[in-house]
């Protein structure tokens, strides 16, 4: 799907344009903590799920509009025409919740399945599909 080259920061200025923006970030953070944009006291759990189409032979199957179409609500575009993402439902952390997030997974993979699968495709879970070729 792609390459990316992590390499040190070249020198004192782009570490602290790196640290600068760090700063920045946690300042955002403590800024929404304090205005109350952050639930406090509570504790929740979310996921999404990333899912590759693939032809008969494995190989990526531009059929990803069609999929969301077919799949459902939950369902979102990704980087490529050839994998989606469901988007659980958030829940909160207690009692039976990965339980449910386990059936929601289930869920949406099937629904994901039977789409595909009804335009010739089928839904492969993996970190990253290999994608690129040389011609």
């Amino acid at each position: 799907m792609g390459q990316h080259d992590i390499t040190a920061p070249a020198g004192d200025d782009q570490l602290r344009r790196i640290s600068r923006a760090l700063l920045d970030d946690v300042e955002a953070l403590d800024r929404m903590c304090a205005s109350g944009a952050i639930e406090p006291g509570l504790c929740r759990i979310g996921a999404e799920l990333e899912m590759f189409l693939v032809d008969g032979d494995g190989r990526p199957a531009p059929i990803a509009l069609e999929v969301l179409r077919d799949a459902g609500e939950g369902f979102t575009t990704e980087l490529a025409l050839f994998n989606v993402e469901y988007n659980l439902q958030p829940l909160t952390f207690e009692n039976r919740c990965l339980a449910d997030m386990e059936r929601q997974l289930n869920e949406a993979l099937e629904r994901a399945r039977a789409a595909a699968r009804a335009h010739g495709g089928d839904v492969l879970l993996s970190g990253s599909l290999p994608s690129l070729e040389k011609h």
